[in-house]
């Protein structure tokens, strides 16, 4: 999911390009523990994922609140 969400960044949002290269680094990582994990690899993609998680978090705070639907 995250690496999904990672895609998704829009292009001109200062996180756009460390998405995309943490995107790949993500899912190289996910690859190698698929294909045997160890305690490594995991702590590997656990990194990755919380850096995710960090610039999804950062990218958010870029989009500009929309004003009340209807008032």
């Amino acid at each position: 999911m995250a690496a999904a969400r990672l895609e998704r960044i829009h292009v001109d949002s200062l996180w756009a390009r460390r998405a995309g290269g943490l995107r790949a680094s993500l899912l190289r990582s996910i690859d190698l523990v698929e294909r045997g994990p160890s305690p490594t690899r995991l702590a590997q993609l656990e990194r990755l994922l919380q850096q995710g998680y960090t610039i999804l978090t950062n990218a958010a705070r870029e989009i500009p609140a929309s004003p009340p639907q209807g008032k």
